[in-house]
């Protein structure tokens, strides 16, 4: 389907309401060209624009880079997610392996994990304030069968000699760890907690001191090659014109880190995309009490939540308590009420009994007084998952769908795991830049997931996907009902 362009005026989320780059550009007039082009400033965009030119750096290629953003920087999913850096671990892995094999799923999941410990280096490395917790996440289960699900997969993975750091609580555990009897199980993973938007910030800052040019407020409407003439010269022939209604851009290489609208531009990725609306609420700073160090994901990943230092409780999920589960959904300018409500239901009977008393510096005690378990809810926001037709990204370039897309490039398609997934494949989109722009290899791509390439999905026919299905069928293993409404 086609997602349309990001919609102009969507809700604020709690992580943008102070957005230093909200509305910058680099110049007052949008410049005319540039050796390459990124469309979209998340973690994928701007992650692109910083390893392109610290790379191009590195290896003496010069390089003009625009970036350019529909609505202010880091206005899309990354900038209204729940907060978290939660590799894929062994969640699902039996199923990743039945649908994509088990040397794919294996790989995936080192990818992840190594994707995680990339971010960290570079928020040591520069120092970034981002509010960062790395105290890991509990994949709670309140369900037997869920238990049962993720214990194979756990087993599972370690068959397959995937040796990562893992904790596994039983219900006693989770009784003591969590102060909840709500739980039978959970596994505790290597994972983090943080403020999205000021990591994305940090990247794209770092990429202007480097020489990045940053126009927001610039959305793409059109990425094609413009009518040759006589007079041209060869070289600028080959160039992409970049529409926007503030002028054209032509670019020899076009990167689309766009995710869940990359099917506007590019109609031949939107059969294999779907975009996936989800929500988030926050409760009140300050007036909540300690609950959880760490981050909780639950109900097999459809749920999640998580703590600020400030006490602010970020909780996330429940598409199973709409009739479309929001699939195919692509406005964040409006909450879903029905789901505004679940939220409060859940956080408060999960929250219930780790509630303190007034005094919020005691340790949590039970209680059975309803209005001392009540969490108020400060905000509501929404935002934009992009899922693939195969549960994977697309990363590379996309003359291997598509000849006539050549030195066009895909960053997209993160099916929720945008945060463990697109900053290393930003890295490798961009190597694979520099290597085109300069004619040689100059630096190494074989690090990529080969099951990421747009070259992979060649001759795939995504028509007979149906991902509400699909949700379905996970909610089923989990013990969830799905819903009984369908599109």
């Amino acid at each position: 389907m086609d997602p349309g362009l990001p919609h102009s005026c969507p809700l604020t989320s709690y992580w943008l309401e102070r957005n230093p780059l909200k509305v910058h550009r680099t110049t007052p007039d949008l410049p005319s060209s540039a050796d390459v082009v990124i469309i979209g400033s998340g973690i994928a965009g701007a992650a692109a624009a910083y390893h392109l030119l610290a790379q191009a750096q590195q290896v003496e290629v010069p390089l003009q880079l625009v970036l350019l953003e529909a609505r202010e920087a880091c206005s899309g999913a990354t900038g209204r997610n729940g907060g978290h850096i939660i590799p894929i671990h062994s969640r699902y892995f039996n199923d990743r392996v039945a649908a994509a094999g088990l040397e794919t799923t294996v790989q995936t999941t080192q990818f992840e994990h190594q994707t995680m410990l990339q971010i960290l280096d570079f928020i040591k490395r520069y120092q970034v304030d981002c509010e960062l917790r790395p105290n890991g996440c509990v994949l709670s289960c309140k369900d037997t069968k869920e238990w049962a699900t993720i214990q194979a997969d756990l087993r599972a993975m370690r068959d397959a000699n995937v040796d990562l750091p893992t904790e596994v609580w039983d219900a006693q555990e989770c009784r003591q760890h969590l102060k909840s009897t709500d739980f039978v199980g959970a596994i505790k993973i290597p994972g983090c907690q943080l403020w999205p938007a000021k990591l994305v910030w940090a990247i794209l800052e770092v990429a202007l001191r480097q020489g990045l040019n940053l126009q927001t407020y610039t959305p793409v409407t059109q990425v094609i090659r413009p009518p040759v003439s006589n007079s041209q010269d060869p070289k600028v022939a080959k160039d992409w014109a970049v529409r926007t209604p503030r002028g054209v851009v032509r670019a020899r290489h076009v990167i689309h880190c766009t995710n869940a609208w990359a099917g506007h531009l590019l109609p031949q990725l939107a059969p294999y995309l779907r975009p996936v609306r989800a929500q988030v609420i926050a409760s009140a700073r300050f007036r909540t009490p300690l609950l959880w160090p760490f981050g909780i994901s639950f109900n097999h990943g459809f749920d999640y939540t998580m703590q600020r230092p400030d006490r602010m409780v970020i909780f996330g999920g429940m598409r199973y308590a709409t009739p479309n589960m929001e699939v195919g959904v692509a406005d964040d300018s409006m909450v879903n009420q029905q789901l505004v409500r679940a939220h409060r239901r859940a956080l408060n009977q999960l929250a219930r009994t780790r509630l303190a008393a007034p005094d919020v510096t005691t340790a949590p005690t039970t209680t059975a007084n309803s209005k001392s378990t009540q969490v108020d809810v400060e905000n509501a926001w929404t935002g934009i998952m992009a899922f693939s037709h195969d549960a994977l990204p697309w990363v590379g370039p996309l003359d291997g769908l598509d000849a006539s897309l050549r030195d066009q490039y895909a960053c997209v398609a993160f099916n929720g795991d945008g945060m463990p997934r697109a900053f290393r494949c930003a890295e490798i989109v961009a190597r694979m830049v520099i290597n085109r722009v300069s004619g040689r290899l100059l630096l190494p791509t074989d690090d990529l997931v080969p099951a990421f390439l747009p070259s992979a999905r060649r001759g795939v026919d995504p028509s007979q996907w149906d991902i509400l299905a699909d949700d379905h069928r996970f909610l089923c293993q989990i013990g969830i009902p799905p819903p009984t409404s369908r599109l």
